[in-house]
C-alpha cells in the first residue's frame, strides 16, 4: 500500500489519554508565545496557526508511534534508526481557504537525498469540511516528462482524510496534498512531525522545530531517544 499509494492511515492509533495530553500541549502553545511561530511561511496562512512544539511536549505520542509502527516505519523508510526533522502543529480555523495542491519537496530531490515522510496526528474527530488533509494517492511517483498540472488533470483520486482523534496519517513528502477549506464551525488542530531514513535532509521544508530540538531526537528500534546534550556544538 505504501509503495503504491505513498500514503497510509492508521485509525485511532494513539490512546485517548495520550491524544488528550498532546492536544492540551498544542492548545497551550497555540495561545502562548513560548514556541517558535512559523505561520508567516504557511500556505494560505489566514485563519491558520503554524508553530513548533517541543519534542518534550509530544514525547509520549512520539514514543507510542515509534513502538506501534516500528515494523512499518522500518520497511517504509529503510531503517529502524530515524531522525526527527520536524515537530510542530497547525490549527485550521473556520474561514480558512483551501490550499493549492502541492508537494512538500520535489520528487527528484527526495530520490537524491533520503527516504523521508510526514506524519500527522489528528487531535480531534475531523470531518472533511473542517479543513482536513486531502491527499492524491499515487502522486508520489515521478516522471520528469509529466508536470504536476498534468498529474492533477489525470485519473488519480483526491481523498479527504476525515478521521477520528488519535489517527496517524503517514505520507511521502513528495506526495501531492493540501489542507482543505474549513467551512465547519470548529477548528482542526493537528500535530505533525517528519522522519528521515538514511541519507541527507531534503531542502524545501519549513523545518518546523524548536532550535533546541534540532538534531537531538531519533526513533531508534521502536522508541524515542534523545542524543546527549551538546555544549557549544560539541559532544
Amino acid at each position: 500500500v505504501w509503495r503504491q499509494h505513498g500514503v497510509v492511515v492508521f485509525p485511532s492509533l494513539l490512546t485517548a489519554a495520550v491524544t488528550d495530553e498532546l492536544r492540551a500541549a498544542v492548545r497551550a502553545a497555540q495561545s502562548g508565545t513560548h514556541t517558535r511561530d512559523y505561520t508567516t511561511v504557511t500556505r494560505d496562512k489566514t485563519h491558520r496557526v503554524h508553530k513548533a512544539l517541543p519534542v518534550s511536549s509530544s514525547a509520549a505520542a512520539l514514543d507510542m508511534v515509534a513502538r506501534k509502527l516500528k515494523p512499518f516505519l522500518s520497511v517504509a523508510l529503510g531503517t529502524s534508526d530515524l531522525a526527527v526533522l520536524e515537530s510542530g502543529f497547525m490549527v485550521t480555523a473556520p474561514g480558512a481557504t483551501a490550499q493549492q495542491f502541492h508537494r512538500d519537496v520535489a520528487p527528484a530531490v527526495v530520490s537524491c537525498s533520503s527516504l523521508t515522510a510526514s506524519l500527522q496526528i489528528s487531535l480531534v474527530d475531523t470531518v472533511a469540511e473542517q479543513g482536513s488533509l486531502e491527499v492524491v494517492p499515487g502522486s508520489h511517483t515521478y516522471d520528469p516528462s509529466i508536470s504536476d498540472k498534468k498529474v492533477m488533470e489525470g485519473t488519480l483520486p483526491k481523498l479527504p482524510v476525515a478521521v477520528p482523534a488519535g489517527t496517524v496519517t503517514i505520507y511521502a513528502l513528495h506526495l501531492i496534498h493540501r489542507g482543505r477549506a474549513n467551512t465547519h464551525t470548529a477548528d482542526r488542530p493537528f500535530f505533525f512531525f517528519t522522519l528521515m531514513g538514511p541519507g541527507l535532509a531534503p531542502p524545501g521544508l519549513a523545518y518546523t522545530i524548536e532550535p533546541d530540538d534540532i538534531g537531538r531526537w531519533r526513533m531508534l528500534d521502536g522508541r524515542l531517544e534523545a542524543e546527549q546534550a551538546q555544549v557549544h556544538g560539541l559532544r
